[in-house]
């Protein structure tokens, strides 16, 4: 008989009878590099990801070289070697608990694999920003944080009751909102404070009651940013708005709304609630200057078809903001031909023709969202690829 390797640390597991003799040492090893390496052990890894994924080593049973086994050990450090953009970690796909500090200079999120070595997400990661220290853990298919404490950031999903006072040494930045209960006060600015300091509702309402009409304004010149503009009337009324004008002719124009972006890089606003009015496009400052984004994606913001030389059976990721699109085709001679594609290892779409002895051809087209994995399976080579990006 051969020993076997347990599935969460791969300790060599000695058959009954064998290792007459040398029986200790293998256990010794055992203890030595595998359990006090996965209780207590520290190992720096040096980050050169391929493609932006790296694979945490890996042996069966033990090894005296540390950095052959970086996936069993309880501390890591992920250090910089030849890294220049964030990047993927793959652990095995075991359920282990690590204790991370990331000093790569790069995001890090880690992943299981769906198979040990390879770069496949089994589940759901988590992200270690740069700088921070994290304890993770994984049930084999998804990572989670143990305490949602990263780079000096505390995280609460739920509610916080604090019982006594709270003293804050520094700035203070919230995202969405801030629920004081009990309506808790604080001192009130002057009107003329132009500072960072927080504003009470007194101050709101001191600054707000005198402002008055657009009449007692510089007529001329309001600077209006966002909702609706109510009550526009008289005859030939000029209404000016970024870099396009709008006049009304007739009836009371009631509000301003739906900016909407034209191909020519142009955009024009609707006037509603007119009986009569006229409007000009004039030029955004950008191509995406009404939406506040650089791209969108799919043709809309000016991507272009490229040929990337891509091809079947083989993963890629789209690390673009933006959904990408894909178009592809393999062909045989004298066979059956099929093609399918996979967005983060889930089988979408496949399309299958019998050539029936002549050359067949199977194309797929498809959109990939932003961030995820996609695959193009198929009986043969590559006909064609190309990407819309």
């Amino acid at each position: 008989m051969s020993s076997t390797y347990s599935p969460d640390l791969r300790i060599e597991l000695i058959a009954e009878g064998d290792q007459a003799g040398t029986w200790g040492t293998t256990t010794n090893n055992n203890f030595q590099y595998v359990f006090e390496s996965a209780i207590a052990g520290f190992q720096q890894v040096p980050i050169a990801p391929t493609s932006n994924n790296q694979v945490l080593t890996y042996v069966n049973g033990a090894s005296s070289v540390p950095s052959l086994n970086q996936s069993v050990y309880a501390i890591l450090e992920l250090v910089p070697s030849s890294v220049s953009a964030n990047f993927n970690v793959f652990a095995p796909p075991n359920s282990k608990a690590y204790l991370i500090y990331n000093t790569s200079g790069y995001t890090a999120t880690f992943y299981n694999s769906t198979i040990i070595g390879n770069t496949t997400p089994a589940g759901g990661g988590i992200t270690i920003p740069n700088n921070s220290k994290m304890s993770i853990w994984t049930d084999g298919t998804n990572f989670y944080g143990a305490d949602d404490t990263a780079g000096g950031n505390f995280s609460v999903v739920g509610n916080l009751a604090i019982g006594g006072n709270l003293t804050v040494t520094g700035t203070t930045t919230h995202t969405g909102a801030v629920a004081l209960n009990g309506g808790g006060t604080s001192t009130t600015p002057a009107n003329s404070d132009n500072s960072t300091k927080i504003a009470t509702t007194a101050f709101v309402q001191n600054i707000a009651g005198g402002l008055g009409t657009m009449s007692t304004q510089n007529a001329n010149n309001v600077n209006i940013s966002g909702g609706s503009i109510n009550g526009v009337s008289g005859t030939n009324s000029g209404l000016t708005v970024g870099n396009a004008s709008y006049a009304t002719n007739a009836g009371n124009a009631s509000t301003v709304t739906n900016g909407v972006y034209n191909n020519g890089g142009t955009y024009s606003i609707n006037i509603t609630g007119s009986s009569g009015y006229s409007s000009s496009s004039g030029t955004a400052s950008n191509a995406n200057a009404v939406f506040g984004k650089n791209k969108l994606g799919l043709g809309i913001t000016s991507e272009a078809w490229q040929a990337p030389g891509k091809g079947i059976n083989t993963q890629y990721y789209n690390g673009y903001s933006y959904p990408i699109e894909v178009a592809a085709s393999c062909g045989v001679n004298n066979g059956p031909t099929y093609i399918a594609f996979y967005i983060n290892g889930t089988q979408i779409s496949q399309s299958s023709y019998d050539a029936n002895g002549a050359y067949g051809r199977g194309t797929l087209t498809f959109i990939v969202p932003p961030y995820t994995y996609y695959q193009v399976n198929g009986s043969a080579g590559t006909t064609f690829w190309y990407e819309l990006y």
